[in-house]
């Protein structure tokens, strides 16, 4: 890849399964993706960046309080098709759990780790 040439990244993997124990007692009723950071969710926020920079599909991985997430979010947000899987076993793993239980819509990745999610099919345009 060229300076001039721009990245296509088509899809992103976003961890937010987790419980968020260090943000109690927010966590305790809402994920914490969804906790607000001057106003906006987390995920939201992360959503609309994603969005901006051209992703046109967002896997969720989701677990504690998984139903306040596809509430929020659904099946669309923005441009992008959102598509989830669920850790049953949130509480007692970790994102690498996560991220195994995604494996299926892996390819080439982009890792970015705060926030945790991946971008997925990495390649540049000639």
């Amino acid at each position: 890849m060229t300076l001039d040439s721009t990245p296509t990244l088509p899809k992103a993997i976003i961890l937010a399964a987790g419980s968020g124990t260090r943000l109690r007692p927010f966590t305790d009723t809402m994920p914490k993706c969804l906790v607000p950071v001057n106003g906006t969710p987390i995920l939201v926020n992360a959503l609309t960046h994603l969005s901006a920079a051209g992703i046109r599909e967002a896997v969720i991985v989701v677990g504690h309080h998984k139903a306040k997430v596809r509430e929020l979010v659904g099946s669309r947000f923005q441009d992008m098709t959102i598509t989830y899987v669920e850790s049953t076993e949130y509480s007692s793993t970790n994102n690498m759990y996560s991220l195994w239980l995604a494996r299926e819509h892996l390819s080439k990745m982009f890792f970015c780790s705060k926030p945790t999610y991946f971008l997925t099919g990495v390649s540049s345009t000639r």
